[in-house]
């Protein structure tokens, strides 16, 4: 409540006064961030576009300016890649941000330094109603975080309910005691500023197009919501030959190559929606690389002893979204995806 606890005599102990901000554990986590110098050199390779929206939203922050901003665009033009470089120049200003990613799981939110799920940074409840506020306290440390941010970004807002949103606004309109949209803060949704180049896909411009026609609905539909794929994105069939295998073949010509340069692997994915079949794809991938093969079970023991026996198979058969399977198979030559949560 903003007092001090030697105030009431209640200890001959000297305790240190919690006055400063500086104390906080959160402000001083964000404090605290290291700026890589990777991000800092990707201001310098941003495209025309990206440019534009880094140009805006950096100097509405450092002139202290309102601005609400919506990066729109499909998957492939490198939001995050704008993000990262956005926060890396307001950082090195010694400024606090908050980034939050809405999505199924941490993965989107790991892709940031300090970012997390937005319900975890503004205590919004899961269950949405009509009306809902967030739990944070005006005396909590996160609505000190809260009072001194300077850019908020919201990763994937599209995902998010309306009313989770619009909590957010109430939040920081309470925190800044400020009845100006989001707390006076700048926030990057709002605004559109619209991303068109797909940086992943650059190489390729005729599925790059493709993508961008699809995603603003201008591609020739051949019945209601039904579009025509393109021919060259096509196998043809061959009752003779394994789909799966002749898509391997496609994909990864030749494994000799990945052993002697793993990186050459990089730009090479098979995509599929199903987690079986991602684990089906990947025991056909691992026989194909060379050295000896490692298995790797999980932790199968129950917390009661006694059960053990009787649900030990149960725990075996488990596969958790976004987990390794209980026997994962691993070679000194396979490349491992790893992500941070």
């Amino acid at each position: 409540m903003g007092k001090n606890i030697e105030q009431f005599y209640l200890s001959d102990l000297s305790i240190p006064s919690d006055e400063t901000d500086d104390c906080c554990k959160d402000i001083e986590d964000e404090c605290n961030i290291l700026v890589s110098e990777v991000d800092l050199m990707s201001v310098s390779l941003l495209n025309t576009k990206q440019q534009l929206a880094y140009s805006k939203i950096v100097n509405a922050v450092i002139s202290r300016n309102l601005g609400y901003f919506f990066i729109d665009g499909p998957s492939g033009i490198r939001k995050t890649f704008l993000y990262r470089a956005i926060l890396a120049t307001i950082r090195m200003h010694k400024l606090i941000t908050l980034i939050t990613a809405i999505a199924t799981s941490g993965v989107a939110a790991s892709f940031l330094s300090n970012g997390r799920i937005a319900h975890l940074w503004f205590k919004i409840p899961i269950d949405v109603e009509n009306k809902i506020c967030c739990n944070v306290s005006k005396q909590s440390g996160l609505a000190k975080l809260l009072k001194l941010a300077a850019l908020i970004i919201w990763d994937e807002t599209s995902m998010a309910r309306r009313q989770s949103i619009e909590a957010l606004d109430e939040l920081l309109k309470d925190v800044m005691y400020i009845n100006l949209l989001f707390g006076g803060k700048v926030a990057v949704f709002g605004e559109k500023i619209k991303l068109t180049e797909n940086m992943r896909a650059m190489h390729d411009p005729a599925f790059s197009n493709f993508l961008l026609s699809v995603g603003n609905g201008t591609e020739q539909q051949i019945s209601p919501k039904t579009i025509r794929i393109l021919k060259v994105m096509l196998f043809s069939y061959n009752k003779n030959i394994n789909p799966l295998q002749k898509l391997i073949t496609f994909v990864f010509p030749n494994f000799n190559d990945y052993n002697e340069d793993p990186l050459s692997m990089m730009n090479r994915a098979i995509l599929t929606p199903k987690n079986d079949n991602v684990d089906h794809i990947n025991e056909i991938l691992m026989e194909e690389f060379l050295g000896d093969e490692h298995i790797y079970n999980n932790i199968d023991e129950t917390a009661d002893t006694s059960q053990q026996s009787q649900y030990e198979d149960f725990l075996n058969s488990l596969s958790a979204p976004g987990l390794p399977p209980h026997k994962l198979l691993l070679k000194e030559t396979a490349p491992l995806l790893c992500f941070a949560t």
